[in-house]
């Protein structure tokens, strides 16, 4: 028995070790993807390295600092930094302290200095570095990575969808019609692939729909995005999966300062054309300056109302100052198309009346039962009702109601005339979208950093 328990123990030993070393795995393999690091070497005036520096990293939304010390080197360097805007405090004994500050961090990037140079002093001298220009060259990384920032997504029209804005860098390009391979979203190429070879991620989580290709969660709110990341070459070794792009959103989180959002954007159909089928005389309609006659019946064109609706906004804060911060965002677009009539001319079938005619004409027939039960006028929706054909449409006999008289002889060998005409139904279009986005980050110490987040949407069509 005791030789049970402790080999029952080891087993529950080994099950919790190895579960922790998954959790751990996933963790580091995660980090790359949704974080950034920040790199230097610190020199002398003369370029000489020095050795030993106090480094600090420091985060301008959320104040939390993470210290280092340069090596023998002199080389630095902070790993897994949430995106954002960074400053670097430099300081060593007989220097003056020297800060960088204004460094962007990007998710998945590392964000190199290269040489930051510290001057020699005897007093408490400060100098004050701009390093929004230190990545001018990227040398650390092989991957060719484009990051679009918060303040980009927000002034780019995207028309609610993010993932067009990869077709902005070159060797991406939208394949229209030569897909060959149905796939959600924008359907971007990458560098000649097929637009289902693309990852799209949410926080460097797969978002991708596996059974089509493409994105699973359609995210339209540009105002909750902190950045996009798209890479279109030479992947890191935390990245896989698929042979085109790797687009990434990174979603926006608090700060130390209360902030929000909100925006509303209307279009209408005010300044809109008719399109071929709603004016076309093909289809039944008059043509400019035309009027209905007895003789050639038509319909006034008549522009569909359409108005659509998009809007939302978002807000930000600190729930408890350099440690816990909240983010939440909606997001709304209400599409509605008016109804506008379709008809199925040139195609012309039996007429209400018409159909009459054929089940007295052709008693006890299969065919006129199931066109009956079956046909266009047997489904309701749209008040179908009857399409005027011209006397140029009209392969029979053309009346002055706009139907036209064909006729056939029936099962008694009597003939028989049957009303025709094209069938015309008015079918409103509504569209209703809403996503809902919350997010808590919590930075337990300055070298730890959590965050959950939840993601709503909700699609009628």
């Amino acid at each position: 028995m005791a030789n049970l328990h402790k080999l029952c123990a080891r087993a529950l030993s080994v099950a919790i070790t190895f579960a922790l070393f998954i959790s751990f795995s996933q963790t580091l393999l995660g980090q790359g993807i949704t974080t950034g690091t920040i790199s230097g070497t610190v020199v002398d005036p003369a370029g000489a390295v020095v050795p030993n520096a106090a480094v600090t990293a420091t985060s301008v939304e959320r104040g939390n600092q993470l210290t280092a010390k340069s090596d023998g080197q002199g080389n630095f360097s902070f790993h897994y930094l949430p995106s954002g805007i960074y400053s670097v405090s430099i300081s060593a004994s007989g220097f003056a302290a020297t800060t960088v500050s204004n460094i962007q961090v990007n998710a998945g990037v590392t964000t190199n200095l290269n040489q930051v140079k510290i001057a020699l002093t005897s007093g408490n001298t400060q100098v004050e570095v701009n390093g929004s220009a230190a990545v001018l060259l990227q040398t650390t990384d092989s991957q060719v990575t484009t990051t679009f920032d918060r303040k980009t997504v927000a002034n780019i029209p995207l028309n609610a969808g993010p993932d067009t804005i990869a077709e902005v860098i070159p060797g991406v390009v939208s394949v229209h019609q030569d897909n060959f391979a149905n796939s959600n979203g924008d359907q971007y190429s990458v560098n000649g692939q097929s637009s289902r070879y693309n990852n799209s991620e949410i926080d460097g989580q797969s978002n991708n729909d596996n059974t089509i290709g493409g994105p699973q969660f359609f995210f339209g709110n540009q105002d909750a995005i902190q950045q996009i990341q798209v890479i279109t070459n030479d992947f890191s070794a935390q990245y896989g999966r698929d042979a085109g792009a790797v687009t990434n959103y990174i979603t926006k989180s608090g700060s130390n300062t209360l902030h929000g959002t909100a925006f509303e954007q209307y279009q209408g159909q005010f300044l809109s054309s008719f399109e071929n089928q709603q004016k076309n005389p093909i289809f039944g309609y008059c043509t400019p300056g035309q009027s209905s006659t007895t003789t050639n019946p038509c319909q006034t064109p008549v522009l569909p109302r359409y108005a659509e609706n998009r809007w939302g906004g978002s807000v930000g804060g600190p729930a408890w100052k350099n440690k816990v911060f909240f983010f939440g965002s909606t997001f709304w677009d209400h599409v509605r198309v008016g109804a506008a009539p379709i008809s199925s001319l040139p195609y012309l079938t039996p007429t209400p009346n018409g159909l009459k005619q054929l089940a007295s004409a052709f008693s006890g027939s299969p065919a006129v039962t199931a066109l009956t039960n079956y046909g266009p006028y047997s489904v309701t929706q749209g008040n179908p009702s009857i399409s005027p054909v011209s006397a140029a449409g009209c392969p029979g006999t053309p009346t002055s109601s706009g139907t036209c008289l064909e006729t056939v002889t029936g099962s008694s060998g009597a003939p028989t005339s049957i009303e025709f005409a094209g069938v015309q139904r008015s079918i409103p279009d509504l569209f209703n979208d809403q996503e809902h986005l919350g997010r808590l980050d919590f930075q337990p110490t300055s070298r730890d950093h959590l965050f959950v987040r939840y993601m709503y949407q909700d699609e009628f069509e």
